[in-house]
């Protein structure tokens, strides 16, 4: 029977248990997953932002309706509504 200092120069030494580029893949991948995650993160918290942006936008919209409905019941020339109507879309333009 061969003794394991026979085997052991049969054989020679063994590998390491994990290859060095099986670990730089692994880790890399790693690294991806976390960039993946931020980037879900931060998606969501874009979206919330421009629906938010979206919704303010039609609340401005409606009350700039609002206004210009108003302008049109008041006693003044239509000259003058025009001029007040042209006064809130310049500002609107600003």
């Amino acid at each position: 029977m061969k003794s394991y200092a026979q085997y052991k120069k049969e054989i020679g030494k063994h590998p390491d248990f994990t290859c060095p580029f099986i670990n730089f893949a692994i880790d890399q991948l790693e690294k991806l997953r976390e960039q993946n995650d931020s980037l879900r993160i931060k998606l969501h918290e874009w979206m919330d932002a421009v629906k938010e942006i979206s919704q303010s936008a039609q609340d401005q919209k409606k009350q700039i309706r609002k206004l210009k409905s108003q302008i049109n019941k008041l006693k003044i020339s239509q000259e003058q509504k025009s001029k007040l109507k042209s006064s809130i879309d310049d500002i609107i333009n600003l």
